[in-house]
């Protein structure tokens, strides 16, 4: 078991986020024990929190940005975690 822990300043893009979420959970959802986090989408004023176990995911609206820069905070917990891929795709999700 391991986890890799992503932070990186930015709005991503809600569409290609959530497509990189579906596919990650169904190639990985077993090996994914825990995933939380805070992150920020273009269009949105407020942070998202979210949160998942194996397949099962959900987020709610936070605390609005302000003046804030958008960072986003992200923790995997599994096993066989690839870091170097979960930060670059994640990062391809920005606008």
């Amino acid at each position: 078991v391991s986890s890799v822990a992503i932070s990186f300043p930015g709005l991503l893009d809600m569409a290609k986020t959530n497509a990189w979420v579906d596919m990650f959970l169904q190639v990985k959802g077993v090996a994914i024990y825990r995933m939380k986090g805070v992150i920020g989408f273009k269009g949105e004023s407020n942070r998202i929190v979210f949160q998942g176990v194996h397949m099962m995911f959900g987020g709610q609206a936070g605390k609005p940005w302000g003046d804030e820069e958008p960072v986003n905070r992200i923790v995997f917990i599994g096993k066989e975690l690839d870091e170097d891929y979960i930060r670059r795709s994640l990062i391809s999700c920005l606008n």
